[in-house]
């Protein structure tokens, strides 16, 4: 998120699911207050907690005192009958119960006892309700939720769940409310005490919210709309479609185009299962593996995910085990909603990527007044607008109202998208407000147990697009695109701003599922996906222009091509392999330079001699990754003589505009600075660039190249939300765990990144879970999360996976009722009793 300039500190919230800092790219900024002011912005309770807190005694006591309960019995009003929580080493419960309704309910309980501010959090921003915790400047994250319809989108869904689904949620609701029941108070979390918050009632819809706004941060090909129409006004239409290009051809696809067939046998998986033809901060995303037992030590298909998201504190991901009611099944789930998303059940394991899909439109309107319409013109009609009307809560001042005018294509949606306000006024079109089908899906998904009954479960799913992995323990793996997409007129892409008033491009439907890409047992026996392409040319129809990059596909596919007999230790080193192909792809300009000086002659022969592992003590990848950091703002500057507009498009050029293809053209008019009477070619472009990046490090870093390493730099310091962002040193010491070197960066498997707006290269995205199993040996599967399974202040499992993480080890996931008894290190047995 895009912190407010000025002299005094900002405060900055980003929403429950952490990816949405990047890819709405906005900034939710809580106040602009002289640091002595700090106790009149946050109250005199953060005072008190820093002073009490120092002085140990009650602060101490106030601080533990939320704790959950994670032994011996606890009487509970609402259950059926008695639940087993058991809690391993790492405070990983294992739920156990008699039916569905108490799994679920045991399940938003122990979610509650661990991370409930983070649930708190994600409902205020995703019912459009900061304000009301933050204050008048959280107004816009309230604006631009409402414009998007996120809560009519889970009333929406909610009117429309079937009755397993609806039950699923309505259990795990009351779950969270028996906790809140239970727990008044100086009993809750102390944020809530220091931000004055108090909580209410659980709701299905809160439930349904956090999907809403997982599809709301991996959905926001809108952005890049905005984006190609800033491009358009500065540069011109070639120009614009030029910086912004299809993915390069020279990458393969993850499905490539195959005459249809008939669907293979699964007792004969030699056969592949294309797609049939017939009539979405992209800096890191996430990374998928399948490999089939023709390739496995074991025998045995092996599975690895990691899902790269927005690093803060709590992590997004919750690890827990549910067992009883129909259901055994173990991975990670979302704090704030039912069932498991990523993991593996009795059967089947999967995991997941984000498809980057362009389910999103901008339509330019005419409206009979710019400032408060009533009418706009389509297809030679004049029709009237629909008008919301909101009355927004403010902490501490009056009710704001806010109107959203909507037409047929959806929402002015101009103080919702970033750096749209200066474009004429344009409408959102997407599926957001119909409501969504994921819980049905997920319900299914974890009760899967072969392929077909997995791709049943994904027919439902509609937003975000995925591309879900596959494998069983017959041996099996597959690959299947999920999500709704939308089938476009002939001539229009989705790359473009359209004239909405014409009647000429209106979405001809959806995309039929059964036409989705996918592939069963395919002949490579591996498959992987890490948002890059998935399909070629010949698809007939649009899922997206704006693909993530292919270098961290392109290195996973080579270290598994090369490994025919690949463990499960094996998989975890390709996991977290920290080598770039891009820099493969970019150094030899670099190193082609004449150097100016001693200092450059020694970093060039440092860069030559580097194995391109961007590892924490390694000089080389410190040298390299300034000298790319001042490349594309050298290349383009002059071009793009406006700050938020190079500063907006910059890491997106990173992955679409084909650096490499672009540097093996020394002469393109792109190398030449208009703004300097000399013609500048490439080799004075990258000599100038590396001369800045050698003079920024020596200002962040001495004179000492020696000291110049990546980790110097490289950290991760997982800012807790929104309390670890408040520019008060002590309050920030409270909530945030010291800032740590790690490997990897953007375009590594190992993808750790930063979001070019803070100071870098300090991480803000990266693995936000691991997760590595063999189908069949579940027994053996691993996961780990970048912090730990507490969000509680100073909580023993607060951070006490952060190491493992770092150093891309993970811990064993016991699966089923004896494996999770053996392993625990607390049990708590939950009875029904108390006051109903």
């Amino acid at each position: 998120m895009r912190e407010i300039d000025g002299d005094h500190y900002s405060l900055v919230v980003e929403p429950h699911v952490d990816g949405l800092a990047h890819a709405l790219d906005a900034a939710v900024a809580l106040g602009r207050r002289e640091a002595g002011a700090a106790a009149g912005l946050l109250g005199a309770a953060v005072l008190a907690l820093v002073v009490a807190v120092g002085a140990g005694g009650a602060g101490i006591w106030r601080v533990r005192h939320p704790w959950p309960q994670t032994s011996g019995r606890l009487a509970l009003p609402g259950l059926h009958g008695e639940v087993t929580v058991w809690r391993d080493a790492r405070g990983v419960p294992s739920v156990s119960a008699t039916d569905a309704h108490d799994l679920f309910f045991a399940q938003g309980y122990v979610h509650a006892q661990d991370r409930l501010w983070q649930m708190q959090l994600g409902r205020s921003f995703a019912r459009g309700e900061l304000g009301a915790l933050f204050g008048e400047a959280a107004l816009d994250a309230d604006r631009m939720v409402l414009t998007y319809g996120l809560p009519q989108a889970a009333e929406a869904t909610a009117a429309h769940l079937d009755p397993d689904t609806r039950a699923v949620l309505e259990a795990y609701a009351e779950g969270v409310n028996a906790y809140l029941d239970g727990h008044p108070g100086a009993a809750l979390p102390v944020e809530f005490a220091v931000l004055g918050v108090t909580p209410d009632a659980w709701r299905v819809t809160d439930s349904l919210l956090v999907g809403e706004s997982i599809a709301l941060a991996l959905g926001q090909n809108a952005s890049t709309e905005v984006l190609r129409a800033r491009l358009e006004a500065r540069l011109g239409h070639e120009a614009a479609d030029a910086l912004l290009p299809d993915a390069p051809s020279r990458f393969p696809p993850v499905v490539p185009t195959l005459p249809p067939t008939e669907p293979a046998d699964e007792a004969a998986p030699d056969g592949a299962l294309p797609f049939a033809p017939r009539p979405g901060d992209r800096s890191a995303g996430s990374n998928a593996f399948v490999v089939s037992g023709s390739r496995t030590a074991s025998g045995r298909a092996l599975l690895a995910n990691d899902t790269h998201l927005a690093l803060g504190a709590p992590s997004v991901w919750y690890q827990n085990a549910l067992y009883g009611g129909g259901f055994a099944v173990t991975g990670f789930s979302l704090p704030g909603a039912p069932l498991v998303v990523i993991g593996h059940n009795d059967d089947v394991a999967w995991g997941m990527t984000s498809l980057v899909s362009d389910a999103q439109d901008l339509y330019l309107e005419r409206l009979d007044a710019p400032d408060d319409p009533q009418f706009y013109e389509f297809a030679g009609e004049v029709v009237p607008v629909a008008r919301e009307e909101h009355l927004l809560a403010v902490k501490g001042g009056d009710p704001v109202p806010f109107t959203v005018i909507t037409t047929r294509h959806g929402p002015i949606a101009n103080q919702a998208l970033w750096h749209a306000a200066d474009l004429p006024p344009v409408a959102l079109r997407s599926d957001v407000r119909l409501g969504s089908a994921i819980f049905p899906s997920l319900r299914r998904l974890d009760r899967a147990h072969d392929w077909a009954s997995f791709t049943e479960a994904l027919r439902g799913w509609d937003r975000p697009g995925l591309n879900f992995v596959y494998a069983d323990a017959a041996g099996h793996i597959g690959y299947h695109a999920a999500g709704r997409l939308p089938v476009r007129p002939d001539g229009d892409d989705g790359r473009w701003p359209v004239a909405g008033w014409t009647g000429e491009h209106e979405w001809q439907g959806e995309v039929p599922f059964d036409e989705l890409p996918s592939l069963f047992d395919p002949p490579s026996g591996f498959l992987v996906t890490a948002n890059d392409r998935v399909v070629d040319d010949a698809y007939p129809y649009t899922i997206t222009h704006d693909w993530g990059d292919p270098y961290r596909a392109a290195r996973l596919r080579e270290l598994l091509d090369a490994d025919p007999a690949l463990t499960l230790d094996a998989a975890a080193a390709i996991q977290t392999d920290p080598r770039s192909l891009q820099a493969d792809a970019l150094l030899p300009t670099l190193l082609a330079l004449h150097p100016e000086d001693p200092l450059q002659a020694d970093l060039l022969g440092r860069l030559a001699a580097w194995d391109h592992r961007f590892e924490p003590d390694s000089v080389p990848a410190l040298v390299y990754a300034a000298w790319a950091w001042k490349l594309v703002p050298d290349v383009l500057g002059d071009e793009l003589d406006d700050a938020d507009l190079l500063a907006d498009y910059d890491p997106v050029a990173r992955i679409q505009l084909d650096l490499p293809s672009l540097l093996e053209r020394p002469d393109d008019p792109l190398f030449d600075d208009r703004r300097t009477p000399e013609r500048e070619d490439r080799d004075a472009i990258a000599a100038r660039a590396l001369t800045e990046a050698v003079d920024a490090l020596r200002e962040r870093l001495g004179d000492d190249p020696d000291a110049w390493t990546w980790g110097a730099l490289h950290t991760v310091g997982f800012q807790h939300q929104p309390l670890g962002q408040s520019g008060i040193p002590p309050l920030e010491r409270l909530f945030n765990p010291p800032p740590l070197p790690v490997p990897g960066e953007a375009f590594a498997p190992n993808a750790t990144a930063w979001d070019g707006v803070s100071p870098p290269f300090r991480v803000t995205f990266g693995p936000s879970q691991r997760f590595l199993v063999e189908a069949g040996a579940w027994q053996g599967a691993r996961g780990v999360t970048p912090l730990g399974q507490s969000g509680q202040l100073f909580h023993p499992h607060r951070h006490d996976q952060l190491s493992a993480w770092a150093d891309g080890t993970s811990f064993p996931m016991p699966f089923g009722p004896d494996a999770a008894a053996e392993a625990a290190a607390e049990t708590l047995t939950l009875i029904p009793g108390g006051d109903p």
